[in-house]
């Protein structure tokens, strides 16, 4: 009806914006989380859908921004935690995804974690990789380094070790090589420097021993042939 009769001059009275009359008798305020949706003569009062809102008196409900949310009735729209995100007019928030994270409240989208960091679902920020692992852009777990190479915290790749130094699987540092072994670049062991050969600690090849002299498997010098021999 919209409409509402004056007991004292018995007229029709238009009810006024943020009103309504459903029965004709006397106009009505529509409440928090309602809307008339129509400015004045309202008959009904009508509820506010999920992702809007409204304060008492309204002719229609407003949408609840980026970074909000809200379920159907509601007086206002709630932020989204870190970790989740949400765009205009969403009745929840969403988690982020492995690999993103969002770190403030009323976030509207996740970010991406950088090299050399991860984040399971639902973060709020990002781990760095521990030495020995490595990680692209937006990973959900770190990637160990393979034998003959190695990583510091927080890296986005993983660094082959030099000659004269190996290491094995996930390893955050090089190892040296003893005397009498060796190891080229990128190795995941040491070698054992065969007979008449001899090595130095960190040694990346064994050198051959020299005319008159001799050594026997991993030996760190070569001896002197005896007279006669």
């Amino acid at each position: 009806m919209g409409t509402a009769a004056d007991v004292v001059i018995q007229a029709c009275v238009t009810c006024s914006s943020g009103r309504y009359s459903p029965t004709g008798l006397e106009c009505l305020e529509c409440g928090d989380g309602f809307a008339t949706q129509t400015t004045q003569g309202a008959s009904s009062c009508l509820p506010c859908a999920s992702g809007s809102y409204s304060h008492a008196l309204s002719v229609e409900c407003a949408i609840c921004p980026h970074g909000t949310f809200s379920p159907p009735r509601s007086s206002s729209c709630e932020l989204c935690k870190p970790g989740t995100y949400a765009s205009a007019q969403s009745s929840t928030c969403h988690q982020c995804n492995a690999g993103y994270f969002s770190s403030l409240n009323g976030s509207s989208l996740c970010d991406e974690c950088a090299s050399g960091r991860w984040s399971s679902t639902a973060s709020s920020s990002c781990t760095a990789c521990a030495p020995g692992r490595r990680s692209n852009a937006g990973s959900s777990s770190c990637d160990a380094c393979t034998g003959g190479s190695f990583s510091h915290e927080g890296s986005a790749f993983c660094s082959q070790c030099p000659a004269g130094r190996y290491s094995n699987a996930a390893a955050g540092a090089c190892v040296v090589c003893e005397n009498g072994t060796f190891a080229g670049s990128a190795s995941p062991a040491c070698s054992k420097c065969g007979g008449g050969r001899w090595s130095a600690r960190e040694a990346g090849e064994c050198a051959a021993c020299t005319r008159g002299r001799w050594s026997s498997i991993v030996a760190s010098s070569c001896s002197s042939c005896e007279p006669g021999k």
